[in-house]
């Protein structure tokens, strides 16, 4: 066998690991079970992917997200490394082949969904491959501790039971102490597990926090300082298209990206930004799982997110580089609010969860004691409307419901068109000679794609009817009529979001929610969103990287000296009470008899020294320096 550092060599390149790359390498190709807390960036795939070549067998990697497992199999497949992806979505024929392709050898690497094992048929043919060990990765989300609970992760222990003897490595960003003692032990690892940590510190990102009621303007402000490309994080996508277009009529070349568009408007926006020919990506948390982009100079968060979690993961993307490069979140009294009343509006009522639940079944045409294991397109939006609810709260409901074990959903991505050809050859030929109308596209299709009788191939329709000398109606119908003959069996692309039944469907009165662990979650959501607020709104003798990392049990972690908290200290050491009053006379008296807005008025002065500024306005009042140029409504002028 191969050694890890040849395999690096060989197929990414490297002549040496990152630390602590190596060392949980090593331990997982000495049997250990692992648990690998890296930061965003610090490279999580080559810890299991390198290891996976080096053993014999196939390597099966838990994953949450379809669009993440696509990438990696993408990037895989790239390095000639043998990988595939089973999520839902594909056809039962896909999967066979998929997993025969394991079982002989051919794949070295097989992502799966964690829902993927509550299904028989799969458990069955699982215990059948050579698995060599078993990556989980984003390991957070078995815990109910974490930010991003899943219950369907608690089903991957099954695997141990299957594989006694593999070893178990499991990956996550971002995991507090209790999310770590939750990971060891919902995974069953064997006594002698290591655990490997990197520090969350990111010593060139400095991390800042803006008060200001202006986002835009603000953002614009910001954007403007900091040259190259900037990543813009907003909470809905009419957020990200306002932004986006705000910069743009300012000469801010910026585009937009979330889950509402096509598959092909966000793969063009998205290399637009990747070449530099769009500055600034506005975005909702949709976007930046598996990009590697490491020149970004600046992460703005336009919102406020749930829990410092998402915050360090999403802030995490600027400056994989190493270069100087910066992390601000815009915050005001309204996104404190509004994080407040998400936590209620999480967790609707039982007995509209139950109307949702019936509801959903008699759209999807389910029959009762049907749908386990049934996985089926669905619009939640178009659902909602169907039923004159709103979508916020329908989704919600569904989240409970995935929660509680009935049901998964699953994110929109982009599936393309496959065939292949049933037939064997001489049934084909014989197909041709007795239907020689469809002799000539037949033709073109065998020219057209290797490896056609077995595998499945990826085909572009508008692409084959070019070659073929066909319009895309005329390709599509032929296409048709030969998979109704049984020459060979087409699917058609799919960019929407799927929902798969883990469960068959109940009586609604046999619907069981876990209460204790509903408000559990509750407790735990809002223990998140304080700890985010307190971050933002933290004083002048803490420091942002401190916080951070503190949260992620980090022990005694020292001042970064760079973000705004950091800095206002040390100005504080430099600044005259003098120099305080002076400013603030100046930039006053800049605005007339028509006076300016106190809130206006920190807002220019920033967060730094802002305790001293509030001071020093007491006392240019008091001594009516400054006076009320319109006392209800807050405005100052100089005197």
């Amino acid at each position: 066998m191969p050694d890890a550092r040849t395999v690096l060599q060989n197929y990414w390149g490297y002549p040496a690991f990152r630390p602590p790359q190596e060392a949980i390498i090593e331990a997982s190709l000495s049997g250990s079970d692992v648990l690998a807390l890296l930061p965003t960036g610090a490279g999580k795939s080559i810890c299991y992917q390198v290891p996976a070549l080096v053993r014999d067998g196939v390597c099966l990697v838990i994953s949450p997200l379809i669009a993440l497992m696509k990438d990696q199999v993408q990037q895989l497949k790239k390095r000639d490394i043998r990988a595939s992806a089973i999520f839902s979505g594909l056809r039962p024929a896909e999967i066979d082949m998929i997993l025969n392709n394991c079982a002989t050898g051919h794949t070295r690497i097989l992502y799966v969904s964690p829902e993927r094992l509550a299904s028989d048929r799969f458990r069955i043919a699982l215990k059948g491959l050579p698995v060599s060990m078993l990556a989980v990765d984003e390991a957070h989300c078995i815990s109910q501790w974490g930010h991003d609970f899943r219950p369907s992760y608690r089903e991957i222990v099954q695997i141990r039971e299957w594989f006694p003897d593999i070893p178990v490595i499991a990956l996550t960003a971002s995991a507090t102490p209790e999310v770590q003692e939750d990971i060891i032990g919902s995974l069953g690892f064997r006594k002698e597990y290591k655990v490997f940590s990197a520090s969350f510190e990111r010593p060139n990102i400095a991390f800042a926090v803006r008060q200001d009621i202006g986002k835009p303007e603000k953002v614009l402000e910001i954007v403007s300082k900091v040259p190259g490309t900037a990543i813009i994080y907003a909470s809905n996508r009419k957020r990200t298209e306002e932004i986006a277009r705000f910069l743009d009529t300012h000469g801010i070349s910026a585009t937009y990206y979330h889950a509402g568009l096509n598959a092909g408007e966000r793969n063009s926006r998205q290399d637009a930004w990747i070449s530099n020919r769009q500055r600034v990506m506005c975005c909702t948390n949709a976007f930046g799982m598996g990009i590697d982009k490491p020149d970004v100079r600046l992460v703005i968060h336009a919102d406020v997110p749930e829990s410092l979690e998402a915050y360090y993961q999403e802030a995490g993307r600027a400056g994989r580089d190493g270069k100087k490069s910066y992390a601000v979140l815009l915050c005001n009294e309204q996104d404190k609010d509004q994080l407040i009343e998400q936590v209620a509006q999480k967790y609707p009522e039982l007995s509209f969860v139950k109307l949702v639940y019936n509801a959903l079944y008699n759209y999807l045409s389910v029959a009762f004691g049907g749908g386990k294991g049934h996985s089926f397109e669905f619009n939640i939006v178009q659902f909602a409307r169907q039923y004159k609810w709103d979508t916020v709260q329908v989704f919600h409901a569904l989240k409970l419901l995935e929660q509680s074990g009935y049901l998964t959903l699953g994110e929109a991505f982009y599936l393309p068109s496959r065939i292949q050809i049933t037939m064997d050859k001489m049934e084909l030929y014989r197909f041709q000679v007795a239907n020689m109308k469809y002799d000539p596209f037949i033709k073109t299709i065998l020219r057209t794609y290797e490896g056609i009788f077995n595998n499945f191939v990826k085909i572009n329709e508008l692409q084959l009817a070019h070659r073929a000398g066909l319009s895309a109606q005329e390709t599509i119908t032929q296409l048709k009529i030969l998979a109704k003959s049984g020459v060979l069996t087409y699917i058609q692309s799919s960019e929407k979001p799927r929902i798969t039944f883990l469960e068959e469907r109940l009586h609604e009165d046999y619907i069981r929610l876990d209460t204790a662990f509903i408000e559990f979650s509750k407790a735990q959501q809002t223990r998140r969103i304080e700890a985010m607020l307190d971050y933002a709104d933290a004083g002048s003798e803490s420091c942002r990287q401190v916080i951070l990392r503190r949260y992620f049990g980090e022990e005694n972690p020292s001042p970064c000296g760079s973000c705004d908290l950091c800095l206002s200290r040390k100005q504080l050491q430099t600044v005259t009470p003098e120099q305080i009053r002076t400013r603030l006379l100046h930039i006053v008296s800049g605005y007339g008899d028509e006076g300016v807005h106190i809130e206006t008025l920190l807002s220019r002065l920033g967060n730094t020294l802002k305790e001293q500024y509030i001071e020093m306005l007491r006392i240019l009042i008091d001594e009516q320096q400054l006076i009320w140029a319109d006392q209800q409504n807050q405005t100052l002028k100089v005197r």
